[in-house]
């Protein structure tokens, strides 16, 4: 019988599910006799583009689940601090069941380890069931409570709750960049994290219809979306913009909607990415060799680590949240991508962060 690799990502947008799909594929071709579960609240459909083109799909399972809360966005720039409370007393109010629900839906695949990243609900789960634990992540949640509780102290009981379910993690790979680790009981460094490429870019441009002579840019802001793109979005000359899924199609004459092309691909075939700035997109970004112009996103905890890692690895450049969709916005989108593509290439050397963390697993199980 296979061994089961359970994994269980946190609610947060789609940065923890893209970066644990190239741990998958890395686990599943150094196990042969191993199958994934993933327990995950992101659509089915986004691992099957990462993960079919990467020939592992048929040994995945994707099981809809939501462990955790994490962050409740507006969209993808702006979180819902009050939202976010309500969500985590929905959630969380009774622990241990939430505790024994998940413990149970794993008990059933019964799992060989459980990697989380970085639901903290999962280490408790996993220690219920008596299976090894490992956290993947270049946060935790503990953390991210305790900073917003400093503003509002409702946010610190969940802080403490995170805290305790942390501590019983086996042990934590921290990736990077971000900040260090709390909570857990051994901590291992593990580098960056971004999937490879299993799809060619060549030719998606044409068959996108970029002119010629135009720079593309794919405008991506996670599974949350951006409200108002149309107006957000401007027009710029020389500029044609990409959207995908859930961005909407907007239709005008400057966009082209990217369906039925592997996301990856889009991203690789663009000479830019406007975003925010994500740890899942500024991997695959880097990895890809794709410029990004990125958005201020205001009080995020870990925002000054990701900043200062890309302005030193890549080309980036910001632009104001507040000048999007502003009477100023095109000509403040069009004079950052003037800066961004003024820059010299640099990038970082390989990551390597998918193998630490199979090297991890596989001392637990074998």
């Amino acid at each position: 019988m296979p061994r089961v690799l359970a994994f269980v990502v946190t609610s947060h947008g789609y940065g923890h599910a893209s970066r644990q799909m190239e741990v998958i594929r890395t686990l599943l071709d150094r196990l042969p006799d191993a199958r994934a579960l993933v327990l995950s609240s992101v659509p089915e459909s986004v691992y099957r583009d990462y993960l079919g083109p990467a020939g592992c799909l048929p040994r995945v399972s994707v099981v809809p689940y939501r462990p955790d809360v994490g962050l409740v966005q507006q969209d993808g720039l702006a979180s819902d601090d009050p939202a976010t409370l309500h969500a985590l007393a929905a959630a969380w109010a009774d622990p241990r069941r939430a505790e024994e629900a998940l413990a149970e839906t794993l008990g059933a695949h019964r799992p060989a380890v459980v990697i989380g990243d970085v639901p903290p609900v999962a280490f408790g789960a996993a220690a219920r069931l008596g299976v090894p634990s490992v956290a993947v992540g270049n946060f935790d949640w503990a953390w991210v409570y305790r900073f917003y509780g400093a503003e509002d102290p409702a946010f610190l009981p969940w802080a403490d709750l995170c805290a305790r379910w942390q501590a019983q993690a086996t042990v934590a790979v921290h990736l990077s960049p971000g900040p260090p680790l709390t909570s857990f009981p051994r901590v291992v460094e593990g580098g960056l994290l971004a999937r490879r490429l299993f799809v060619e870019p060549r030719g998606i441009r044409e068959r996108l219809g970029v002119p010629e002579g135009h720079r593309a840019v794919l405008a991506s802001f996670g599974g949350c979306g951006l409200r108002d793109a149309a107006r957000q979005i401007p027009e710029v000359p020389g500029v044609t913009w990409v959207l995908a899924e859930p961005m909407p199609d907007l239709g005008r004459p400057d966009t082209r909607f990217a369906k039925g092309v592997a996301y990856l691909g889009v991203l690789a075939a663009c000479d830019a990415v406007l975003t925010k700035p994500g740890y899942g997109m500024i991997g695959d970004a880097a990895r890809q060799r794709t410029r990004m112009l990125y958005v201020d996103r205001g009080l995020v905890p870990e925002y000054p680590w990701l900043v200062r890692w890309m302005e030193a690895s890549m080309p980036a450049a910001v632009v104001r949240a507040a000048d999007l969709g502003s009477e100023r916005g095109a000509d403040a989108v069009g004079a950052a991508l003037g800066g961004l593509f003024a820059q010299a290439e640099r990038w970082p050397e390989e990551a390597e962060a998918a193998t630490r963390v199979a090297e991890v697993v596989e001392g637990l199980i074998s």
